[in-house]
């Protein structure tokens, strides 16, 4: 999906009644989800070794997704329990993969921590866990029962800017659902198109 379409079709849905917007995003997170599967499954182990447009490997890129995958999930158990701000817009609370609790000074910070930890991991190792997890991101808002309308509306309200100028002022489960789909599908799609293409 080009980032144009995205932010279209994701822009068109904000101003809808909750219920209806929740819907049209499940139908925009299933279509995004297909692609990014698509592009991980296609991805060899050599071909995630090579560079992408900043300079990591594919496998880094793909490591990094699933980080901040992992994190959002987190945010969604957060919600889920009725937290109105989730400790991720914080960039705080994150908690690693032994149950340790981190909190990080900037994006920079985060990414910095988690490319370490990445660095020496095998491929399938990577894409096992990215699969997984976007996988577990859909699911939880779009399973009923879970990250129903009614529960993000009860998140906090925050304020966004889209690309072209617009602004969107809505609850905070909103904006978290966004950043998911956008960074699977939207920032890194060149990278990982490329790789999956051979």
């Amino acid at each position: 999906m080009q980032a144009e379409d995205f932010y279209t079709r994701y822009g068109s849905l904000l101003f809808l009644q909750p219920v209806d917007r929740h819907a049209g995003l499940c139908a925009l997170h299933a279509a995004t989800l297909a692609e990014y599967s698509g592009w991980l499954q296609a991805i060899t182990a050599e071909a995630a070794q090579s560079a992408s447009s900043d300079g990591r490997s594919i496998a880094l890129v793909v490591g990094h997704i699933a980080a901040w995958d992992r994190f959002m999930l987190q945010a969604c158990g957060e919600m889920l329990s009725g937290v109105a701000w989730p400790g991720f817009m914080d960039l705080q609370g994150c908690l690693d993969e032994g149950g340790g609790r981190r909190d990080f000074e900037s994006i920079d910070a985060f990414n910095a921590f988690h490319a370490d930890l990445q660095r020496d991991r095998p491929w399938e190792q990577i894409q096992s866990e990215a699969l997984d997890r976007g996988a577990a991101a859909y699911a939880i808002y779009a399973q009923p029962g879970l990250l129903t309308p009614g529960r993000l509306e009860q998140t906090r309200p925050t304020e966004w800017s889209l690309p072209g100028g617009s602004r969107a002022r809505l609850p905070v489960g909103w904006l978290i659902w966004m950043v998911i789909m956008e960074h699977e599908a939207v920032e890194h799609a060149a990278d990982l198109a490329r790789a999956a293409a051979g």
